[in-house]
């Protein structure tokens, strides 16, 4: 996973911002990334035209790592060897598969922006930057699930805190959804002796209050000898808990702490 350093500036950040961190999370983690990234393959059954073309066409072209590029329809049309109005049914194809977006310039022009194709992780060391990213998300459609909070209890207490958002893209009756996480950073981790919480299960929860958000969902989890306090093993857990639909089973599973 990658941070990338923002300033702490009044600038906002547009949808090129995904784009970048998802391409330094490739290269980092080494999954197969190269001209195009090996998850590609999910978006064939929404792709099935020859629109794949044009995505080919904008990743050759975004040559850099913020993947957005300038080129006009009629410039496209004309390369690819289409009509005008066949980019433009490619473009749409694009934009309900959740491959790119579109942002109108005042020239009457737009920019193209590749999204992230797989799932994504955003790391924030400071609350002006993670509400520049909330911002970003709730404009790109994406929807908050919930807050949630990971307290781990070894031989001390270490908490997490994560908002997972989430956005479906729909195309002739199949869809993919795609998630990102943020990593909240700035929460106060304060060491808390592990008997202030009752319950002796390997996992717990509560809810609290939150300001800007109807609630917080926290869980508690008592390691086992055999399991790790890692990023790894705290995404999977936050992968399980993708809808509301599964918190609420957690919450059936589990037994709530009395604090």
């Amino acid at each position: 996973m990658i941070d990338l350093k923002l300033s702490n500036d009044d600038k906002p950040i547009d949808v090129s911002y995904l784009y970048n961190q998802w391409i330094h999370q490739q290269k980092e983690n080494k999954r197969g990334y190269f001209l195009l990234s090996n998850s590609l393959e999910e978006y064939l059954p929404l792709v099935k035209t020859a629109a794949m073309n044009l995505y080919l066409f904008y990743a050759i072209h975004a040559k850099n790592e913020y993947g957005y590029s300038y080129f006009s329809n009629d410039e496209i049309a004309k390369r690819l060897g289409v009509s005008k109005k066949t980019i433009s049914n490619w473009i749409k194809t694009l934009l309900d598969a959740g491959l790119i977006a579109r942002k109108a310039q005042q020239n009457s022009s737009s920019i193209t922006y590749l999204l992230p194709t797989t799932d994504l992780l955003i790391n924030s060391d400071n609350i002006n930057k993670t509400q520049k990213i909330m911002d970003l998300l709730r404009n790109e459609g994406y929807k908050l699930i919930i807050p949630i909070t990971i307290t781990v209890i070894s031989n001390n207490v270490q908490t997490y805190k994560y908002y997972q958002y989430s956005r479906k893209y729909e195309k002739d009756n199949n869809s993919i959804t795609r998630k990102v996480i943020i990593n909240d950073k700035t929460i106060a981790n304060v060491q808390k002796p592990a008997n202030l919480f009752f319950t002796k299960s390997n996992f717990s929860w509560f809810t609290t209050e939150q300001t800007g958000f109807k609630d917080s969902f926290n869980i508690i989890w008592r390691l086992k000898s055999n399991q790790k306090d890692n990023s790894e093993n705290r995404q999977s857990i936050l992968a399980q808990l993708n809808s509301e639909e599964a918190i609420n089973k957690f919450k059936n599973s589990y037994q709530e702490e009395k604090l």
